[in-house]
């Protein structure tokens, strides 16, 4: 799917030759921000735990799209093929499902979504913070799609925990989203399109997991229709101003925090001003000013 975006680059993440120039693995990790894994117990489904602190430069509007875009596809170092943010439509094209798409053409660059705002396309959820699958695989993915369409993806959850900014009734917490999910809601068995409902099976699938590529996008619309333009504005992680195809790799198999110093390599780190496209006003509620995964076992 062709969308107005930079030339592709490779993510920020550290690879393979990285690792062998840093010793091993655990020492490029390390190097990196990472933690070495500690022990810990199981409790609610698995007890492995993402944890996401989000800032942005105002308070979040009840009218957008707050996206966390995760792909747990990879089995391996992921080095390509992550979720990035898509734009206004170029001649001939569409805004595909109006907030994301993969690095490489033709795929969707994601496997799940974890959405919050007021205007959600399916579902219910606590604190209007709901989790989402894409169901099946490149071949009807989400990122052709022209609308966000309803046919490819399921409802699979909520958050465990999480913030309502738009409903705290607090200047300090208006503009920062929280959400807690456990690994076992990203596992899902392809006979039903849901997690798991053995608790064992969800367990040995989070043990499983190996690489999780993540990108967040706030936007302001999800065009529905690709024949006429609109005002759509969006964020993502990175410095959009300089790239507007970045985003990270984090091991499941490390306790630890994950944030722009963890990832030396990241141009820009996260910065204000930089939501796109470049020259129009500045909407600071979609601008994010900080993000930050916390990868642990609770218990």
């Amino acid at each position: 799917m062709k969308q107005t975006q930079l030339a592709n680059r490779p993510p920020c993440i550290l690879n393979r030759r990285e690792l062998l120039q840093s010793g091993g693995l655990l020492t490029a990790l390390a190097a990196a921000g990472c933690a070495a894994p500690v022990p810990g117990t199981v409790n609610q489904l698995t007890g492995y735990r993402l944890r996401a602190t989000i800032n942005f430069n105002d308070a979040l509007s009840g009218n957008y799209y707050y996206f966390v875009l995760i792909n747990n596809r990879h089995t391996a170092i992921p080095q390509a093929n992550g979720p990035i943010p898509v734009g206004g439509p170029i001649s001939g094209s569409t805004y595909g499902n109006g907030f994301a798409t993969g690095s490489t053409a033709g795929t969707s660059g994601f496997t799940d979504i974890v959405l919050y705002g007021q205007q959600l396309p399916i579902g219910v959820a606590q604190n209007n913070t709901a989790i989402y699958h894409v169901i099946g695989e490149d071949t009807t993915d989400l990122g052709n799609a022209n609308y966000f369409d309803l046919r490819f993806i399921r409802q699979t959850g909520n958050a465990l925990q999480s913030s309502d900014p738009i409903n705290s009734g607090s200047p300090a917490t208006a503009s920062q989203l929280i959400w807690e999910i456990d690994l076992g809601q990203l596992t899902i068995d392809p006979s039903t399109n849901l997690p798991y409902a053995s608790s064992a099976t969800r367990l040995s699938a989070v043990q499983q997991m190996s690489w999780l590529q993540i990108n967040i996008v706030a936007t302001n619309i999800l065009p529905r229709d690709p024949q006429t333009a609109v005002n759509k504005q969006y964020d993502s992680m990175g410095n959009n101003n300089q790239q507007q195809d970045y985003y990270i790799g984090i091991p499941v198999f490390l306790n630890g925090a994950f944030q722009p110093g963890s990832y030396p390599n990241l141009a820009g780190a996260e910065v204000t001003g930089d939501v796109q496209p470049p020259g129009s006003p500045q909407d600071p509620k979609l601008d994010m000013t900080g993000w930050k995964f916390d990868l642990f076992q609770s218990g």
